[in-house]
């Protein structure tokens, strides 16, 4: 008798073993779907790497008064980012910080004029962007 109970406990273990698994598959594409940043880049996107402790450009140029988007390249293994700042150094936009991946940064429409961008980790790397 305790064979046959035992021998039961296992079928119905295996059993509810397998539905879990099966509903678990869905669930690792949740979160992909709604993870920050992870939108397309558009035809007119601002393309910025980072290499060497440095930025590929040192001047961007983006529209004004309307959000845009920057595909950010870090071609290393050291963490960067790219944040904005207006002239009186009020933070604009920060990015997530990144490491040995490309992302694409949505950024919320600027007033025309001078900004500048900077990497949060290494705030020697800089740049000048220019709303315009």
């Amino acid at each position: 008798m305790k064979r046959l109970v035992l021998g039961l406990g296992l079928v119905a273990l295996a059993v509810i073993s397998a539905a879990c698994s099966g509903g678990s598959g869905a669930s690792p594409s949740a979160p992909a779907a709604s993870a920050p940043a992870a939108s397309a880049p558009a035809g007119d996107a601002i393309t910025v790497s980072a290499k060497d402790l440095k930025f590929s450009t040192a001047s961007i140029t983006a529209p004004a008064d309307e959000a845009f988007q920057i595909v950010f390249d870090n071609q290393e293994g050291v963490p960067h980012n790219i944040a904005i700042k207006d002239a009186a150094g009020a933070e604009k936009f920060k990015g997530e910080i990144v490491t040995s991946t490309t992302i694409t940064y949505d950024v919320p429409a600027l007033a025309a004029g001078a900004y500048e961008f900077w990497c949060e980790v290494h705030p020697d790397m800089k740049g000048t962007l220019t709303a315009g």
